[in-house]
């Protein structure tokens, strides 16, 4: 192994550069499927009260967040605490009283608390309405994987200017999170129930954990400081490191990455099964790579996997 270090010490600004593409392709920040929606005329019992003639919009501040199931269909019905595990997508969203002409509404969600990275932001020019309703933008992964567990926060902007913020966990929510108000909305329909769109520990879920969510945080071996940018890759099953250096490193040969933001932490952009071994590569400028060749995750550890690195100089 001292050999092999040796090499990719070597080659290590090239690695970077090529792996800074392999990352750009597959985690890409990661992949975010993400929309908005707007239930207007649903005041009765609003937290914000409608106005006559809209001049100002007034929103519901913390946020509101709502249920969701795996296909992203957002629940305004129903106010969540704390999402349960296994959650794909979250919502947050407010109540409103009116939107005058001219408003544009601009979303940004954080995962690790406000003084991170934003992991999405978008913004939407709203219809005007005299009447009051409830907004929402719900984010997950594109390709319906989980998310990771941990308190998300969100910031809500009204032309720019910071209206409504909130802070939510994912992971570990109960039947007991979830406030249904459907009465309060004044919605004659039959109330979809949470048993029909969140599942708690049944066969569906057993089977999901054959894969697991690897996350963590890239620090500095000596000053324990969060290292920003340095990047964990993880090849195909099969794909040995020596192989893929010799190769050139070729994009497909790589199953998933993960960048860290400005705390030193990442998720991988695919969940890895258990009990398979994939060769694992971290790489951070300025730092020895790290190569594993034997990395794998067996049923004991839960999910999500929560790694810490240790990168020296």
């Amino acid at each position: 192994m001292n050999a092999q270090l040796k090499l990719f010490l070597a080659i290590l600004s090239t690695l970077i550069l090529l792996l800074a593409s392999v990352f750009t392709a597959l985690a890409g920040g990661p992949h975010w499927q993400a929309a908005a929606g707007n239930l207007v005329g649903t005041d009765d019992g609003a937290r914000v009260p409608a106005q006559a003639k809209c001049t100002k919009m007034e929103i519901s501040n913390p946020s509101l967040w709502f249920a969701t199931d795996k296909e992203g269909n957002v629940y305004a019905d129903k106010i969540v605490k704390q999402y349960p595990d296994g959650t794909s997508y979250i919502a947050a969203g407010f109540e409103y009283n009116c939107i005058p002409k001219n408003t544009t509404v601009t979303v940004v969600y954080y995962y690790g608390g406000f003084d991170t990275e934003p992991v999405f932001t978008d913004s939407s020019k709203e219809k005007a309405t005299n009447e009051g309703g409830t907004f929402w933008w719900y984010i997950g992964y594109d390709d319906g994987t989980p998310i990771p567990e941990g308190d998300w926060q969100v910031e809500w902007y009204i032309n720019k200017k910071l209206a409504s913020q909130g802070e939510i966990t994912v992971g570990g929510g109960t039947k007991e999170d979830v406030e249904d108000i459907g009465d309060e909305t004044g919605d004659d329909e039959e109330s979809t129930s949470i048993d029909d769109i969140w599942n708690w520990g049944d066969e569906e879920g057993e089977d999901q954990a054959a894969t697991v969510t690897v996350q963590g945080t890239i620090v500095d071996g000596k000053t324990k400081k969060p290292i920003a940018g340095a990047m964990f890759i993880v090849l195909n099953p099969g794909v040995g490191a020596q192989e893929w250096v010799d190769a050139k490193f070729p994009t497909e040969d790589v199953f998933s990455a993960g960048q860290t933001d400005t705390k030193g932490k990442f998720v991988l952009s695919q969940p890895l099964e258990r009990n398979v071994t994939y060769t694992v590569f971290v790489v951070a400028k300025g730092y020895q790579p790290i190569v594993a060749e034997d990395f794998m995750i067996d049923d004991q550890q839960e999910d999500p996997v929560d790694l810490t690195i240790k990168m020296y100089k």
